[in-house]
């Protein structure tokens, strides 16, 4: 069985030469112009689920369910952005 190795958390690096590599993806994908293409995103996805619940007015609905499904897309659209970046910068 291959030995398994701990890796540390980014907060807990000492070394600050491999905190900012491991952190560059991360930086790029919270910078201002990619928190912009999210911004577009996200607007189209708080309106598709505004006309959703707009459907379903007078109905019960599960609105903890609704938003769930929404943070799911919205983080899956984030991390899909996160590991373009990610990959332009390994090495």
């Amino acid at each position: 069985m291959p030995e398994q190795r701990k890796v540390k958390s980014l907060l807990a690096l000492r070394d600050p030469h491999e905190h900012a590599r491991r952190r560059r993806p991360w930086t790029r994908a919270f910078n201002t112009p990619a928190l912009k293409e999210y911004q577009v995103v996200i607007d189209k996805r708080v309106s598709q689920l505004v006309d959703a619940l707009s459907q379903r007015i007078g109905q019960n609905v599960d609105l903890a369910e609704w938003i769930s499904w929404f943070t799911w897309v919205v983080v899956s659209v984030v991390w899909t952005r996160l590991t373009i970046y990610r990959s332009d910068t390994i090495s």
